[in-house]
């Protein structure tokens, strides 16, 4: 059985079918829903004065990298919640279509 990690999405879907563009607004749809995640579980981890210095730097029209390099510092183990949080979405979405197809 494969890994979560490796597994192509959309060919698992079998929405590798679907025209390029439609395939791209797709990633980018599943993309928002992952980063909703990634920031979400970032969130729950800064102290209370962390979240209050990110809400400044928000208010003055940081960079993403500016705020790429806040979460980084504040939150080491950023990438580790990032993979955990797509492999959990690949598998939802897996076990999801699963469900779909065997109705």
């Amino acid at each position: 059985m494969k890994k979560i990690a490796d597994i192509n999405l959309l060919k698992s879907l079998g929405l590798d079918a679907l025209p390029v563009a439609d395939q791209e607004a797709m990633l980018l749809q599943i993309g928002d829903v992952i980063y909703e995640s990634i920031i979400s579980r970032v969130l729950g981890e800064l102290k209370s004065k962390e979240k209050t210095d990110l809400d400044y730097m928000l208010t003055h029209n940081p960079t993403p990298e500016q705020i790429g390099e806040f979460m980084s510092e504040k939150v080491p183990h950023i990438d580790q919640i990032a993979t955990e949080e797509i492999e959990a979405f690949k598998s939802i979405a897996l076990k999801n279509h699963r469900k779909l197809v065997t109705a």
